[in-house]
């Protein structure tokens, strides 16, 4: 039963994941029972109120075989935050059986924005490389087709020295786009833990010798799966269009590597044009794939006065 849930557990319940967040300095609970796994992050945001605040997260987990199997991890779930004296537990379970779940029946109030992607596109890997371009749209397979006779050249790297590149890549785009992104500190951390175990890596795409796209992926081998985890570029990488080529270079890597999964990480719903991400959903759309549903994120209390009082002080912040 354990090895059958490590072979559905997403990146962010993975020992990698766990030694990320170590070096990140944040204390990491993972325990496992019947039908059930979890890997939690203790948080304490930083600021006022930050002792109500308190709370274990559990990014797309925990994951369970059944109905059964999650009341039992968020059972125990629950021990583990009164033990650590946190206000509540936030969750975003995946349930193998595909159940759909009203987790109200756990005391769950659901968060209007998911922390993790509620939604997401997988490509199936086990087509071969023929149908996985036939599956691109027209534009990205004319892209892919004429990339080199612009001169670019697309390298994947597991090599820290690339970070710079990467981190000016991510600024540019944040800059452009007013996007939130994380702080450097924050990359070159998982660089340094990630990228020795070839856990995550870069991909960048070059023109005339300079970097102008790059993408960082993460690789879990237990459920066959390669993540596009972030993306950044320099201006001049709109004009070549060069985006396309790296996500299709990076799909066909996964194959070649023995991946069975690309997931393309975080999409709105189709049709939805009103959706903060739905100019980049078309894009990831173009590249085929189909869509996957999670439960979302939700809070349970442990402590339902101090619940109340970090909902309070969120609503104060806002």
């Amino acid at each position: 039963m354990a090895d059958a849930l490590k072979a559905h557990r997403h990146f962010l319940q993975t020992s990698a994941w766990a030694a990320f967040q170590i070096a990140l300095g944040k204390q990491v609970i993972e325990r496992s029972g019947v039908g059930w796994h979890y890997l939690a992050v203790l948080e304490t945001p930083a600021g006022f109120g930050s002792r109500v605040h308190r709370r274990l997260y559990v990014p797309y987990g925990p994951t369970c075989t059944s109905e059964e199997a999650l009341g039992e991890a968020l059972e125990d779930l629950l021990e583990e935050a009164k033990r650590l004296s946190v206000s509540y537990v936030r969750v975003e379970p995946m349930v193998l059986n595909g159940a759909k779940l009203d987790m109200r029946r756990y005391g769950g109030q659901k968060k209007i924005r998911s922390y993790q992607p509620d939604r997401t596109l997988l490509i199936d890997l086990t087509q071969d490389e023929v149908q996985l371009i036939k599956n691109l749209s027209s534009t990205n397979r004319n892209l892919w087709n004429t990339y080199k006779a612009k001169g670019i050249k697309i390298l994947k790297s597991y090599d820290q020295k690339n970070m710079p590149a990467f981190l000016a890549m991510m600024h540019t785009m944040a800059g452009r786009t007013g996007i939130i992104v994380h702080d450097d500190d924050y990359f070159l951390k998982m660089a340094a833990t990630l990228f020795p175990i070839k856990a995550a890596g870069l991909v960048f795409v070059e023109h005339d010798g300079k970097p102008i796209v790059t993408a960082m992926f993460y690789d879990n081998p237990d459920n066959g799966t390669r993540y596009y985890a972030y993306a950044g570029s320099h201006d001049e990488a709109r004009k070549l269009q060069a985006n396309s080529p790296l996500v299709t270079f990076l799909i066909l890597d996964s194959k070649k590597q023995g991946f069975k999964t690309f997931d393309l990480y975080g999409v709105a719903p189709e049709g939805d044009t009103s959706h903060s991400w739905a100019g980049h959903s078309k894009f990831k759309r173009s590249f085929g794939g189909v869509d996957h549903e999670y439960l979302g994120t939700w809070e349970i209390p442990a402590d339902r006065l101090k619940y109340s009082l970090a909902k309070l002080s969120r609503r104060l912040k806002k």
